[in-house]
């Protein structure tokens, strides 16, 4: 169940992260999609932090940058999961840093990161 919902948490995010950009241009929606995820990550297994991640990734790419597929044909799913890697990385690193030293990492570590 807490998988799930950790799971669940870092889709929702992602789709909010996309819905901030243009085309859709709801600039307020940062606040309420990167804190939860932040939250997921520095709470959550390292597994269930980077599948996560590799989520948000696919939700975000899949929601912000279809002219990709447009563009590059067959070649857009390999730039989108490179894209997809990044935040499952990310993540992952983020909530390894969070159980380690406490979740005042957030601060500067999502920052740096």
């Amino acid at each position: 169940m807490k998988t799930l919902i950790g799971l669940s948490m870092f889709l929702g995010a992602g789709a909010a992260m996309a819905f901030a950009f243009p085309p859709y241009d709801i600039p307020w929606v940062v606040w309420v999609g990167l804190a939860p995820a932040l939250l997921t990550a520095a709470h959550a297994p390292g597994r269930l932090a980077v599948t996560g991640g590799l989520l948000f990734g696919l939700v975000q790419a899949g929601l912000l940058l279809p002219w990709l597929f447009r563009m590059f044909g067959a070649l857009a799913i390999l730039l989108v999961l490179i894209y997809a890697v990044y935040f499952g990385l990310y993540f992952g690193i983020l909530g390894k840093l969070c159980r380690r030293w406490g979740t005042h990492v957030l601060v500067w570590g999502a920052a740096i990161l």
